[in-house]
This record gives C-alpha cells, structure tokens and sequence, in this order.
C-alpha cells in the first residue's frame, strides 16, 4: 500500500470526515426519500382531483344532451298532436263548405276565368299576363263551394305553417337559452 494512502488511513480527521460524510449522504437520502414519496402522494391526490372534476364534467355534458333530446322530443311529439287536430279542424271545415255555400249559390254565382287565374297565379306567385283578354269574365266551371273549400284548405294549412314557424322559434329560443346556461357552469346547469 502506497505510504499516502497509510498516512491518510491513520487520520483521525479523515475518518472524522468519512463518518460526517457518510452521515450527510443517509440523511440527504432519507429527506431525498421522503420528498419525493410527499410529491407523488400529491400529484397522485391532484390527478384523482382532475379525474374526478372530468367525470363529473362528462357526466353533466350527458345529462344535458339526454335533457336536450328529452325537450326535444316532446315538443316534437306535441306539435305533432296539435298539427293533426289543426288539420282534422280543417277538413272538418271543408266538409262543412256546403252547409254554408249551398248549390243554389254555386247556380247564383259566376266564377269568372279572370277569377280563377288571378288566384291561381296569386298561389304560385307568377305574373299575370299584361293584358287580361276579353274572356275574362267567362264562366270559368268552378263552383263557388270549390273555391270555399279551397280557402278553407288554405287557411288551414297557412295557420299550421305559422304554427311550425311559432314552435320552431321557441324551441330554438329555448334550447338556446338551455345552453348558454349549461356553457357558463356545466356541472350546475341542470
């Protein structure tokens, strides 16, 4: 062995150093230890508190959507009944067309050609022609009771379309309401 490594080897001071050293390491180890054990048990603690804040998210997002269909539904399935009763109402009324314009009024009352293709063109939209022509005022065949009828049928279908119109403004309105509540705190919307 060389003479150095003997002289050092019989220093107090070395292995007074040695043993402080070795000391210094087992302490440094253990808090070393214990950090990093303390750091995990909270990252572990936040993670479950982030999962469980997700769930919790995810499960109101769910409960949403199903409330949204839910609405959804029965309001569909409501206008759905009040159409139909709207147009059982109409044709009820274009049953009763005749009780209220009888045949004698279709013998009393000429419809007139020009009559006939105003309205027809007033229903598509379409121009009418520039000059109306001398057979205007021609009998056109259409009974009086047929064009009651035929306003009746429009009516009808003129107040379902509004009623549509109606429903569908404030389904919108409220679904949109329903989620700018849900978007400003989602777990507590409902």
């Amino acid at each position: 062995m060389p003479p150095i490594l003997l002289s050092l080897l019989g220093s107090k001071y070395f292995w007074g150093a040695l043993v402080v050293a070795l000391v210094l390491g087992k302490v440094w180890f253990w808090h070393h230890g214990v950090v990093v054990r303390a750091v995990d048990a909270e990252h572990q603690r936040m993670v479950k508190q982030i999962d469980a804040a997700n769930e919790r998210q995810r499960e109101a997002v769910a409960d949403w959507v199903l409330e949204m269909h839910r609405r959804v539904d029965a309001a569909r399935e409501t206008a759905r009944q009040e159409l139909a009763a709207q147009q059982a109402d109409t044709e009820a009324r274009i049953r009763k067309v005749r009780d209220y314009v009888t045949a004698q009024a279709d013998r009393n009352c000429i419809v007139t050609r020009g009559f006939v293709l105003e309205r027809e063109a007033a229903a598509a939209g379409t121009a009418l022609p520039p000059a109306a022509g001398a057979d205007v005022d021609a009998p056109s065949g259409v009974a009086l009771s047929d064009v009651s009828a035929n306003d009746v049928y429009n009516a009808g279908q003129f107040r379902q379309c509004v009623k549509r119109l109606k429903d569908f403004k404030d389904a919108w309105q409220r679904e949109a309401d329903a989620w700018n509540r849900f978007a400003a705190d989602p777990v507590n919307a409902q």
